[in-house]
Parts: C-alpha cells; structure tokens; sequence
C-alpha cells in the first residue's frame, strides 16, 4: 500500500551531492529498471565503477521484487549492464534467503542476509552471527575464498 517515487532528476541530484561529499551509493533494485537505471547513472559518470547493487528479493507477500528463486535472479542479470563494472549482492526481505544464497555465490555474486530482512524462524531464529557463518560455510563449499575487509574495500573502490 506504500509507493514511493525516485524520478530521474532527483536520482541525479543525489548522486551529484553523494559525489560532493565523498558518499559512495548502492544501487538498491527491487527490479530490472531499478539496474537499467543504476546502469544510465554510470554511463553518465554520476555513480562510479566499480558500482555496487544490492538486488532485492521479496516474500513473504510483498511482491515489489523479484522472487527470492534462482529464476528471480536470472531476471535481474537479464538487465544487469553488461558494460559496467558492477558487484553485487542479493538479499530477500520478508523471507529466506539461503535457497538463492548458493546461486548468488556460484554465480560471482555477495550474500548480503540478516534478520532485519526475515527472522528465520524456521531456523529458531538464529543471530546475525549464525546467519552469517551459514554464508561463509556455504561459500568454501564451493571454493570461493572470503574477503578481508581491506579486500573488500579494494575491491569495490573504496
């Protein structure tokens, strides 16, 4: 019942003043435009590379994003722009994270999970810790190495 409303101009303003006070934005898509749009904002020099997005998933009734399923995901890299340099991640508000998490991993992509998005009471609702851990064991499986902080600064420019 809520719409909120990002037009162009005000998107460039933000982007303009973020610039000025050296604040780095996330691209936070709730859908394909949301990531054509992130992508015109580079192209235009407003969002640096590499930029980073955060992908969101929904459940749990809320239907504003793609579904938290490896075909939910596939429709946000059908309108990733391909010719920027772009990490992201992926999260799911109002429900479980992890059925997506290990196609977000194989696929290149960041877990970002914590139970401000779901509580995971299906789990016996576990902490920020334990979600976490969950990640990381899920990542090594898979060989994908876990990154420092200063990693992680390199790697997305900071």
């Amino acid at each position: 019942g809520k719409v909120y409303i990002n037009a162009h101009d005000t998107l460039m303003l933000f982007c303009r003043r973020f610039a000025d006070v050296g604040v780095r934005p996330v691209i936070s898509a709730w859908n394909g435009p949301f990531l054509r749009s992130g992508g015109a904002l580079i192209a235009m020099g407003l969002i640096a590379e590499p930029a980073f997005a955060l992908l969101v998933h929904t459940e749990g009734g809320l239907v504003g994003g793609h579904p938290a399923t490896t075909e939910g995901l596939r429709a946000f890299h059908a309108h990733m722009p391909k010719d920027r340099r772009i990490e992201w991640t992926v999260c799911c508000k109002h429900g479980n994270l992890f059925p997506l998490a290990m196609q977000a991993i194989t696929d290149g992509g960041h877990v970002s999970i914590g139970i401000g998005d779901y509580d995971y009471p299906e789990l016996g609702q576990p902490t920020n810790a334990d979600l976490v851990r969950e990640v990381v064991r899920m990542a090594r499986l898979v060989g994908r190495q876990i990154a420092t902080p200063p990693e992680a600064r390199t790697l997305l420019g900071l």
